[in-house]
């Protein structure tokens, strides 16, 4: 059964992701590798066939050769925070 979901993102979305890409970490020490990766949690709500996405934010990760590690609490926080501002929103993807 094939399902037609719609998915509306909202223009703050795609600014606030090409910020937090701009805004990546910098290579800190001679030698080492620019992070050429931003990860984030989108927020939004669903209706009846839509997914709408109306905010987001970068969260603070590391990673190794073999494992990616984030930031869980910052994640948390964000959430909750976002949640008193726009009760109706919750994490819709990353």
């Amino acid at each position: 059964m094939a399902s037609n979901l719609t998915v509306k993102v909202h223009p703050v979305v795609y600014m606030t992701i090409v910020d937090s890409y701009l805004r990546r970490q910098r290579p800190t020490k001679a030698g080492q590798p620019a992070n050429d990766k931003a990860l984030g949690t989108l927020m939004g709500f669903y209706e009846k066939d839509a997914v709408q996405v109306t905010n987001c934010f970068a969260i603070p990760f590391s990673e190794s050769r073999d494992d990616l590690e984030i930031d869980d609490s910052f994640n948390q926080q964000m959430i909750q925070m976002l949640k008193r501002a726009a009760p109706t929103e919750q994490p819709v993807g990353w």
